[in-house]
């Protein structure tokens, strides 16, 4: 009995293989019906094990080094965009409503 138990434990990670679409909302905060979205749109790679998602992790890692990298280039050009006084007038009425 002892010797099984010991085999099983060999053949055991100690990490975690696949998320499942549960855990990448909670780490990601969203909701298991987005992160299905986002594996159904190709952003997020996955697999289907026994009619289920599932996520490696490195999968989820190459997904969030995408999204930052288009969240950088998202706001390198924003900064660069010219601000007209307009906008900025706009924007200052917006901000300090009277009441």
């Amino acid at each position: 009995m002892k010797e099984e138990n010991q085999s099983e434990e060999a053949i055991q990670p100690n990490y975690i293989p696949f998320y499942s679409t549960q855990q990448i909302a909670k780490i990601l905060n969203v909701s298991d019906r987005q992160v299905r979205n986002m594996i159904l749109a190709k952003k997020i790679t996955a697999i289907m094990i026994g009619g289920i998602w599932r996520v490696r992790p490195q999968d989820l890692d190459a997904y969030l080094q995408k999204e930052e990298r288009k969240t950088k280039k998202h706001l390198r050009e924003y900064r660069k965009r010219p601000v007209s006084i307009q906008e900025l007038k706009k924007t200052h009425k917006d901000s300090h409503p009277r009441g």
